[in-house]
């Protein structure tokens, strides 16, 4: 890096088209939740194969089934599926929950535009925490790795202060944090069974690297 380089302390200071192009949306819909499931394997020429196969896998499990009701103003022209009928077993859905309806929407996500290609956490973004000790990451170190990353697309390692262990930041605790990717899974009004199981579902059955990230809006 070179001595000029800008410390980043902010999503807008990465990302200003968080702020351009949805701060209207924001403001309409203060409070919407999104649990965002982030492919790290997918490439430019892989990235459209992979939505399709994502998007089958979800439906063939019962996940997600097609619904011309079904849209996500964060995501207007993505593919939107609304919850299938493997959402309503009591796994998915503990009895103090109510059950999903129609716009419980999952979209298979693949932009195309780069600067789409990163998803935060919004006003609560911060470190990841060390998937080992379950310490946060240095803040200024995890901006500054981020921006390599969504400049250069080429995923950063951390290393943690608090045990001395080291990865790349995708495989850390990202539920608060950011990463960058070209394909993932965004759901509306979720719960945290669904996200535990989801992760399980993706990593073990469908397979490849796969982030979480909470975003609040």
């Amino acid at each position: 890096m070179s001595d000029g380089f800008e410390k980043v302390t902010s999503v807008e200071s990465v990302h200003p088209k968080v702020d351009s192009d949805r701060s209207a949306a924001r403001m309409r819909h203060m409070g919407d939740h999104r649990e965002q499931f982030v492919d790290l394997d997918a490439t430019a020429d892989t990235a459209e194969q992979r939505a399709y196969e994502v998007r089958e896998f979800l439906r063939s499990r019962g996940l997600a089934e097609p619904d011309e009701r079904a849209g996500d103003y964060l995501w207007p022209d993505a593919i939107v599926d609304q919850a299938g009928p493997a959402w309503q077993s009591a796994w998915h859905h503990p009895s103090n929950r109510p059950q999903p309806s129609w716009w419980t929407t999952i979209a298979v996500v693949s932009p195309t535009d780069v600067d789409d290609q990163a998803f935060f956490a919004m006003d609560s973004t911060g470190p990841p925490s060390c998937r080992t000790c379950g310490k946060e990451f240095d803040e200024d170190a995890f901006w500054s790795s981020f921006k390599g990353w969504y400049e250069t697309r080429r995923e950063p390692e951390l290393s943690c202060g608090s045990c001395g262990g080291r990865g790349l930041m995708g495989d850390q605790d990202t539920t608060s944090a950011a990463v960058v990717g070209r394909v993932a899974i965004v759901i509306e009004r979720s719960s945290p069974e669904v996200v535990t199981e989801m992760l399980r579902a993706l990593r073990s059955d469908l397979g490849g690297r796969w982030a979480y990230v909470h975003m609040h809006l």
